[in-house]
């Protein structure tokens, strides 16, 4: 079995584009949610229950996208790294990012059902009196996930920073070269929101 791929940065930081990429490379991808479940819920409900945090969506090789704002219940599954990484021993993760402005800017921009509505989703479903606290949130998000997952991860030689905005995916490919054969010319720019960077 394939040890797994995590892409543990927050979404619109081409999540859809990593997605894309190992599918057409022919590996199993979980974006976002599948058929039946979100990853992020999906995550938090085995938390809870004291399973593994994958039971029920284990046969995939790669996941990406832990948001969920849906319904007025806003979720950063990937705060749960660490149980990942206790849970499935030996895995790659991947920290890609976006420099914090950028990522800020993209999440603004992003758009359901043609309306770019998702920082006044996240302020309901959090109850926040303004979307001020929203942004301070998310800055706030940024900063503590990119110290204490490298922090965590530090001598780990399966954690890769990756910067979507300036680094190529020859960089992804090489790091994952030992389990994972990647041709390179299957990246693609998905949902470009912001010239500068992948996604």
């Amino acid at each position: 079995m394939l040890p797994k791929v995590f892409f543990i940065g927050f979404n619109k930081t081409a999540t859809c584009a990593f997605h894309q990429f190992f599918l057409a490379n022919h590996y199993n991808s979980f974006h976002w949610r599948n058929d039946t479940d979100y990853l992020a819920k999906k995550i938090v409900s085995n938390y809870v229950m004291n399973l593994d945090l994958l039971s029920g969506i284990d046969q995939y090789d790669v996941y990406s996208d832990f948001n969920y704002c849906e319904n007025n219940e806003y979720i950063e599954a990937n705060e749960y790294y660490r149980e990942l990484d206790e849970d499935y021993p030996h895995s790659y993760f991947i920290m890609q990012y976006r420099p914090l402005d950028d990522w800020i800017v993209s999440r603004l921009n992003h758009v359901k059902n043609g309306k770019k509505d998702y920082i006044i989703r996240v302020q309901k479903s959090l109850d926040l009196p303004n979307i001020d606290m929203v942004l301070d949130m998310w800055e706030e998000q940024w900063k503590v996930a990119h110290t204490e997952i490298a922090e965590y991860f530090k001598g780990y030689n399966k954690f890769l920073q990756f910067n979507v905005a300036e680094e190529s995916i020859d960089k992804i490919v090489h790091f994952l070269r030992e389990d994972y054969e990647l041709d390179p010319k299957y990246f693609k720019r998905v949902n470009v929101s912001n010239e500068k960077t992948i996604k």
